[in-house]
């Protein structure tokens, strides 16, 4: 499964309130939730269902509390934690229209504030649009919700590809007709994409798939478990050869170029595809490291467990000072002094 823990059941913790999570009808704050090593439970037999239902919000959902959204730099955060559920990923069209997603939960930034988005949903793993009227959350149980500028929905069409079972750990598309989500069932990774009209199953892999990310419609990377790296050109999916000694999953992909592609792993190093030579190739970090986001071939971060935070300065890699134990999970920004972090216990960190 992805390589996100659900969590429960570790004590709420403070830090500077410049930031707070929000209800339309106000706040209400029902304890904490954190970072421990139990995985998540399902949210329902019947996820579909459960997402269809977006005139109300579930328990969760509506559980909101303060969130301590960190913004003192990345070289002096403390840790903040939120009496929040987990979060699994972070997207947005821009710095004014941000998206988490993860355990039954859906947030947005507006700008200034946190809110809670009025859909009942299961645990979400990732979350990509191609604008802020396009944007597509993925998560346990074949669940492919989508945003309209309005509402979340379940995306119905193509139900034959998206069968209860999978897990759908990563999304990522260069348009709006031009989608994949890339996930785990039954010991493979399913493969799939949305053409503008439907979805279509394109091929199914021998080994889970946790991320997704392309440079174009025609160069797309796949990672995923046994050292999966996959690539879509020539219209095909290929999985390519185990060239790097990684001793677990790859967690997450991106890239600045079809040239420079990152992949991050559970437990092994940060390896780096170098399309002048088309060999993969390790970095001197390693380790624990859950996602992988930039702004460019010179800045890039990446992100994992017991709060890690890593940069890249186009030479070397450096970890700045730690500022939570909570496990961090996603990574996404506008550019270098715009970047949000998310993890477990409901953590956001903001630099700068």
């Amino acid at each position: 499964m992805r390589a996100v823990w659900w969590a429960w059941s570790v004590p709420f913790l403070t830090a500077c309130n410049l930031g707070y999570l929000t209800e339309n009808d106000g706040r209400t704050d029902a304890g904490g939730h954190g970072d421990s090593a139990q995985p998540a439970t399902d949210a329902g037999s019947d996820a579909d269902a459960a997402a269809m239902d977006t005139g109300t919000m579930d328990a969760a959902a509506t559980d909101t509390g303060a969130v301590d959204v960190l913004d003192a730099g990345w070289s002096s955060w403390t840790d903040g934690s939120s009496s929040f559920a987990d979060l699994a990923a972070v997207w947005g069209s821009s710095s004014g229209d941000v998206w988490a997603v993860g355990f039954n939960t859906i947030l947005h930034w507006d700008g200034s504030a946190w809110s809670v988005s009025p859909a009942s949903v299961g645990p979400l793993n990732a979350v990509w649009g191609s604008s802020r009227t396009d944007v597509w959350a993925v998560g346990e149980d074949g669940a492919i919700l989508h945003y309209d500028g309005t509402l979340w929905l379940p995306s119905d069409a193509g139900a034959a590809a998206m069968e209860h079972g999978t897990t759908w750990n990563g999304v990522w598309g260069s348009a709006s007709n031009d989608v994949w989500v890339v996930g785990e069932a039954d010991g493979g990774g399913p493969i799939a994409h949305w053409d503008g009209t439907g979805w279509s199953l394109s091929t199914t892999l021998d080994a889970g798939l946790q991320s997704v990310w392309g440079a174009s419609s025609g160069a797309v990377w796949a990672v995923g478990s046994s050292n999966t790296i996959a690539t879509y050109t020539g219209g095909s999916w290929q999985r390519q050869p185990d060239q790097v000694s990684v001793p677990d999953d790859f967690t997450s992909v991106w890239g600045s170029s079809a040239q420079s592609v990152w992949a991050v792993s559970q437990d092994g190093p940060i390896v780096l595809f170098d399309g002048t030579s088309g060999a993969w190739g390790p970095a001197t970090m390693t380790g624990g490291f859950n996602g992988v986001w930039g702004s460019g071939a010179a800045d890039v971060w990446a992100v994992g467990y017991g709060g890690v935070v890593i940069h890249y300065d186009g030479s070397n890699w450096s970890q700045p000072v730690s500022v939570t134990t909570n496990g961090l999970n996603g990574v996404w920004g506008t550019g270098p002094n715009d970047v949000w972090a998310v993890g477990n216990g409901g953590t956001i960190l903001h630099h700068p």
